[in-house]
């Protein structure tokens, strides 16, 4: 392939600029400290206190905190204003540990200027041995600084090795490939999303390099999530909740229900469902249960959808004898997810007309980051499996269905019936998603109308089509069915009411208390934003009681509500409004917003009522709600196209569209989850710290 002279020039404009952001942006300090005059501080004037001295400087912790004094600063200086302080220290006993942050030197300055008499403390500093930049603290005091005194403790570890001491230290400019390449594309991004790029003038496939633009965007942003989780050793050697694991062992043995048994205590309990009398006998036995299954007539059952188990976890354990990582099944739905979500918002664009193809990627990246998807590949446990795949099911439905219609009004019957499968499998995942069906009404509306009005030829057809509709859906259902009445004794019961959790199942508490506290997590809860990577935290311990105390309902910690945390939401109530010029395709996808989105919030209420304010129940109606969003975007972009405000339109769909990537991408490192890369890769951890907080 022939690269124009065009080309070559805005690719190497482009490349210069990333250096320039490398150098002058993330290595400023390091050009900052170049004007600098170093001091060494003497070693011997260095005071440690709590510590036993060795031969080389060699010292070791006595007690669980050592204190480090660096006195007699304003003369060293001899006047000149400290900036800086480079510990040239090793810790000679620190090994990496698996599930523990490890490694780590904490240091907590404080410090003696000319505006502090008594000791002021700084923030606190992590140092680890094979990360350089971490050995520079930086100071900024109110006129000179006399003393210095650094409160220091370690993760493990016992010894610190002091090399040397430098004051106003020459910081050097740590080059990371990484980070550069990351630069690079984007910078590229930046690039293409100019007023005048072929994206914004184009409604994409035009060229090779636009069709090949789509999956560079997915590895771009699935490959790093994939890498974390692979480099997470907390991920292979803590995860011990498998219900799939032993689903696909029963299944094989031909059973429905586990092997294990059932305490003798939880078998004579009058109510087996209240939670509060069942850990205090569990404590008083000594014999634990099983937590999040289902048990029912004296066995335990697995009560998550059976679906995903058929797909991944039972082939490969009846052809390889082992059982398949949740790791492996989440990456693939994440993978065919993003897949469908941009095949979907083309589908829809297209019926549109006239929608750029930088929008179109915009509103891909913002939904697959939207529905909770970085959060499942931060935590890829069997939690996340179920729902995850009720997302990919029914994006993938979504599009066959429309897929399916033609503009002669013919349906596709092969394409129909595979939507329908794909919809009906959702229900073997996550059952209450099998809402979204209902959407088929809407759809197909204009096909249904010809049952009634239309001729017996059309009649004769519509009820073929009807046929390949409903067969995937009576196929599953008497699937679904037969397993429901094998384990529960009833075709309609999915077992949701027998699991052992923290609340009682089987005796739910329909609430208003519930109702607001779901509207107020779920759609309007702030984000608990801050300064400092990863630059959001968690409140205690990642759960909390209800605000109200009227009732008691599960509450666990919502990071940022949906309309905060996805800024296109706004747009979401335009898909409600009437336009009398508009055309049919622009109607049928108003209904069909419109009826998403009413489903998805009815659903996000259902969830509320029956299982309480969880995180990852925002999946099941934060897709939804992103995709009638998504045709809001659209249309709000086909009306303005060629006036004024088209432009800030698009300024403020592209600063939308990035403040959810830069919530959404801080899952994949934030520290209070159930599986923190601090704790399974403290190494990486620290290294992806540095590189972003490079101030």
């Amino acid at each position: 392939m022939k690269i124009s002279a065009d080309f070559l020039k805005k690719l190497i404009l482009i490349v210069l600029a990333a250096l320039g952001l490398e150098v002058l942006v993330f290595n400023f300090r390091a050009l900052q400290s170049l004007f600098y005059r170093e001091v060494s501080y003497p070693l011997e004037e260095c005071e440690m206190e709590y510590f036993d001295e060795y031969d080389d400087h060699v010292f070791k912790l006595k007690a669980d905190n050592g204190v480090m004094y660096l006195t007699g600063l304003e003369e060293k200086m001899d006047g000149r204003t400290l900036h800086n302080v480079h510990l040239d220290i090793s810790l000679p006993d620190a090994i990496d540990m698996p599930m523990v942050e490890t490694g780590i030197l904490t240091i907590e300055p404080y410090m003696r200027d000319a505006g502090h008499d008594a000791y002021a403390r700084l923030a606190e500093h992590k140092v680890r041995d094979d990360i350089p930049v971490s050995k520079y603290l930086w100071v900024s005091g109110a006129g000179a600084i006399k003393t210095l005194t650094f409160g220091l403790s370690f993760t493990n570890g016992k010894l610190i090795q002091i090399h040397k001491i430098t004051l106003n230290a020459h910081q050097p400019v740590c080059f990371s490939v990484w980070r550069f390449l990351l630069l690079i594309v984007l910078c590229s991004m930046v690039y293409g999303m100019r007023k005048e790029s072929v994206l914004w003038k184009e409604e994409g496939g035009a060229t090779v390099w636009q069709r090949w633009l789509p999956a560079a965007l997915g590895c771009l942003l699935i490959l790093p999530a994939a890498y974390l989780i692979f480099q997470n050793d907390y991920l292979t050697s803590s995860v011990n909740f498998q219900p799939y694991h032993e689903l696909a062992e029963a299944l094989a043995d031909g059973r429905v229900y586990l092997t294990e048994e059932v305490p003798q205590w939880l078998q004579e309990m009058d109510n087996p469902y209240d939670d509060t009398l069942r850990t205090v006998l569990a404590e008083e036995t000594g014999q634990d249960f099983k937590w999040d299954y289902a048990y029912f007539n004296g066995r335990y059952y697995v009560y998550f959808g059976i679906v995903p188990c058929l797909l991944f976890y039972l082939p490969t354990y009846l052809m390889l004898g082992t059982h398949m990582p949740n790791t492996l099944p989440i990456l693939f739905a994440a993978i065919a997810t993003f897949a469908g979500i941009f095949l979907l918002i083309r589908k829809i664009a297209r019926r549109i007309g006239n929608v750029p193809y930088a929008l179109q990627l915009m509103l891909t990246v913002a939904v697959y980051y939207g529905c909770q998807i970085p959060f499942f590949l931060n935590q890829p446990d069997a939690y996340a499996v179920p729902v995850i795949c009720g997302e990919m099911f029914t994006v993938w439905g979504l599009y066959l269905w429309m897929c399916a219609k033609t503009r002669k009004g013919r349906l596709k019957k092969v394409l129909l019936a595979a939507g329908s499968l794909c919809m009906a499998l959702v229900a073997g995942c996550r059952p209450n998603m099998a809402l979204y069906s209902f959407l088929a009404f809407v759809l197909f509306a204009d096909e249904l109308k010809q049952v009634v009005q239309g001729t017996k030829e059309e009649k004769k057809c519509v009820l073929a089509q009807v046929f390949c509709f409903a067969l995937p859906y009576v196929l599953v259902a008497a699937g679904l069915m037969y397993y429901n009445a094998v384990r529960f004794g009833s075709p309609f019961d999915f077992g949701f009411a027998y699991n052992l959790t923290t609340q009682d199942t089987s005796r739910m508490v329909w609430s208003l208390d519930k109702l607001w506290a779901g509207i107020c997590e779920y759609l309007f809860r702030l984000p608990d934003l801050t300064y400092t990577f990863p630059f959001m935290s968690i409140a205690g311990d990642g759960t909390q009681k209800n605000l109200f105390a009227h009732t008691v309902f599960q509450m666990e910690y919502i990071f940022g509500g949906l309309i905060p945390c996805n800024l296109i939401l706004l747009l979401l109530p335009t898909v409600f409004s009437k336009k009398k010029d508009a055309d049919a395709a622009e109607k049928e996808l108003k209904r069909f917003g419109a009826a998403a989105a009413v489903i998805a919030v009815l659903l996000m209420l259902l969830d509320t009522q029956l299982a309480g304010v969880v995180y990852r129940y925002l999946a099941d109606f934060s897709l939804l709600l992103l995709v009638a969003a998504s045709i809001a975007v659209m249309l709000c972009h086909k009306k303005l196209a060629g006036t004024e405000a088209a432009n800030i339109f698009r300024c403020a769909i592209i600063l939308m569209c990035i403040a959810s990537v830069l919530f959404h991408v801080n899952f994949y490192w934030l520290s209070g989850l159930k599986y923190p890369l601090l704790w399974g890769n403290t190494g990486l951890y620290y290294r992806i710290r540095y590189a972003f907080m490079f101030w």
